[in-house]
């Protein structure tokens, strides 16, 4: 395999009718001014950050208000009190209807024993 090298174009070759040469820039680097472009990134992504948990957690706080006062969360509640009412009422026996199931179940897997 021969690899030829040409020479480059001569773009970097300055001629005199172009003037003075320039001086280099960004030759050394600048500790501060990289700090401060470092910093401007932590406090820029930082507060993005911020600015986005904020947007949803108000978005997701919106929605569970609006489920919360929705009809079927209504009928929910209403169904709740009425299990409750149900379970704590006085059966046959005159315990509490949950009190009696939880002791016929206790009975039942004694007897197995």
């Amino acid at each position: 395999m021969n690899a030829t090298h040409d020479h480059h174009d001569n773009w970097h070759h300055h001629e005199a009718s172009e003037g003075a040469p320039q001086e280099e820039h960004g030759s050394v680097a600048k500790p501060a001014a990289l700090a401060r472009g470092l910093v401007l990134i932590i406090v820029t992504t930082l507060a993005l950050v911020g600015v986005t948990l904020l947007y949803f957690n108000h978005t997701f706080q919106q929605l569970r208000k609006l489920r919360a006062n929705s009809d079927l969360s209504q009928k929910y509640w209403e169904y709740r009190e009425a299990s409750k009412t149900r379970l704590e009422a006085p059966g046959k026996d005159g315990k509490p209807a949950l009190q009696a199931a939880k002791e016929a179940v206790t009975a039942r897997y004694q007897a197995v024993k």
